[in-house]
């Protein structure tokens, strides 16, 4: 890091990483996530194969939406993200075709004003800190879909068990990314676009018109 660098650096972010700060103020929202009508019917196992459809195509829309909106950014605001690589709405897609449903067209204008700035670096940054978090326990609950596939078949819920190997975007490697960011750019915008990107994520899920 230069000597410029290290000057610009935000005195309430030194010494404390970015992540656990972010893990602070963004508890709340992470917390009614986990909470989330869908996601708690997975965990009892009591989602059925039609609910479970509505969620993939819920996500899917998000997904889809919020990977557009970074296709229209400059692959240059954060250099070290492949930004396309990571992309997973195909993975829904997959998934969508593979439990018998039908992919369709989705009305997100509702999304639009919602969702974070992605036009400069930190708003990247902090939306991918909760898009790319919220796949870490995808695992978890596609395990708990073995009453609905069996324990053996992944078609139908290759979204929750996450990018196929190698990871073009590994966790531990954008913590890396965040706190190199978190240090010479603005923090509060990092935090202000992962806050906007909960509570958009939320509002899809809990309030978008039944599928």
């Amino acid at each position: 890091m230069s000597f410029a660098a290290l000057q610009s650096v935000d005195p309430a972010v030194a010494g404390s990483d970015a992540r656990t700060r972010l893990r602070q103020s963004t508890a709340g929202l992470h917390e009614s996530l986990h909470r989330q009508r869908d996601f708690r019917a997975i965990v009892s196992g009591n989602i059925t194969l039609d609910g479970y459809a509505a969620l993939l195509k819920r996500l899917y829309g998000f997904h889809d939406h919020f990977e557009g909106m970074l296709r229209k950014a400059s692959p240059y605001l954060v250099s070290e993200i492949d930004l396309a690589g990571r992309e997973k709405a195909q993975l829904l897609g997959a998934d969508i075709i593979a439990v018998g449903a039908r992919m369709e067209a989705f009305d997100t204008s509702r999304l639009c004003d919602r969702m974070p700035d992605v036009q400069s670096t930190e708003g990247v940054i902090g939306s991918l800190y909760v898009v790319e978090g919220a796949g870490l326990g995808g695992a978890i609950l596609a395990k708990k879909l073995d009453r609905l596939f069996g324990a053996d078949r992944r078609a139908g819920r290759e979204f929750l068990f996450g990018r196929p190997r190698p990871d073009s975007l590994p966790w531990p490697r954008f913590c890396e990314i965040l706190e190199c960011h978190a240090l010479t750019g603005d923090f509060a915008k990092i935090e202000t676009a992962a806050i906007r990107t909960f509570e958009a994520l939320s509002f899809w899920l809990n309030h978008h018109p039944p599928i």
